[in-house]
């Protein structure tokens, strides 16, 4: 506090460093523009100046690394990395599934060089997980979304709360995580008929799991089929299915992209400890580096608009190591 005070009079008689002044003046920004609550504490000020200028630095040198990607002050830049990995990327559980291999074939369909799903009206809005761990439900649900509006021609946001508070399997704790294919087959063995975002919103961004609401309407859309693979050392492959039948919700390891801004990440974004699980709408093949294009669930304000491009046959980030395709699902009273 003393600090903090001493810094704000030393501001302003205009004895500090330049750097010094430069980044708190960012700072100053950051808590504006994010409305961060602890403004007025100058404990918690102080101390998350600190790690505001910790993240400048890393920003700074992940810049200088990766080439193509853009690093920066974004919404996350007064948490620590600990703070950021429990908060946001503690939702994925590991899992023990034995994922196929998928076979390397000749494509007998020429692919297009760029293919979007958003362009189709087969992708819902960017959604925010907020402090619940719930990667793995968004995920799950989106690709639910993206399967029913490609055979039906109509786009429905469903609800991630069910997943979150319904799905009671032994791989899934709501805000303490999941997995995609515990999900995946709580939705087949239970015949679940996921209902419409309006019908059940979500309301565990603070990290809560309230119990299942009872006698939810039977509208919805329920998953038929799916398939699981692996496409290490074969994008290409992944690509054709994704441009033949749905966005892909995979797994991947997130850890740079606490400081994503924008550009396509090309290094550094290893494809262990997976952390994470996100929705890949499309590609660019006519870019050098070709890149996938992935939607995130941290907001429309992380990224480019809420998504991240990442480099395509390298399995950057593990994106490519577990891959599920829903490829068959029925409307309900919808």
């Amino acid at each position: 506090m003393l600090y903090l005070r001493f810094f704000v009079v030393a501001t302003l008689c205009g004895v500090l460093l330049s750097d010094e002044q430069v980044q708190w003046n960012q700072f100053r920004d950051f808590m504006v523009k994010y409305q961060k609550s602890y403004r007025n504490d100058l404990r918690e000020v102080t101390k998350r100046f600190e790690v505001f200028k910790v993240s400048l630095e890393r920003q700074k040198q992940l810049n200088l690394l990766e080439g193509s990607a853009v690093f920066g002050v974004n919404k996350f830049s007064d948490l620590t990395t600990e703070e950021f990995q429990a908060r946001y990327l503690s939702g994925l559980q590991p899992s023990t599934l034995s994922i196929p291999k998928a076979q390397k074939v000749n494509l007998s369909v020429d692919l297009p060089a760029k293919f979007d799903w958003r362009e189709q009206d087969a992708v819902t809005g960017v959604k925010n997980q907020l402090k619940c761990g719930s990667c793995w439900a968004f995920s799950i649900s989106e690709g639910l979304e993206s399967c029913y509006a490609i055979h039906y021609n109509k786009l429905v946001s469903l609800s991630t709360q069910q997943f979150i508070s319904c799905d009671r399997n032994a791989q899934s704790y709501g805000c303490q995580g999941g997995t995609l294919g515990g999900a995946v087959d709580w939705l087949i063995e239970g015949k679940i008929i996921v209902v419409p975002d309006a019908n059940y919103p979500f309301t565990s961004g603070d990290d809560t799991r309230p119990d299942c609401k009872a006698n939810l309407p039977q509208k919805g859309v329920r998953l038929l089929n799916h398939t699981v693979k692996d496409y290490l050392d074969n994008e290409k492959g992944m690509a054709y299915d994704l441009n033949l039948v749905s966005p892909l919700s995979v797994t991947v390891n997130a850890n740079i992209w606490q400081d994503y801004r924008g550009g396509i990440v090309r290094y550094h974004c290893t494809n262990t400890s997976i952390d994470h699980a996100v929705q890949v709408v499309g590609y660019d093949m006519t870019n050098d580096p070709p890149y996938w294009i992935v939607r995130n669930t941290w907001g429309p304000d992380w990224g480019v608009k809420g998504y991240i491009y990442i480099a395509m046959d390298k399995n950057l980030c593990g994106l490519a190591q577990t891959v599920y395709a829903f490829t068959k699902a029925e409307g309900v009273n919808l």
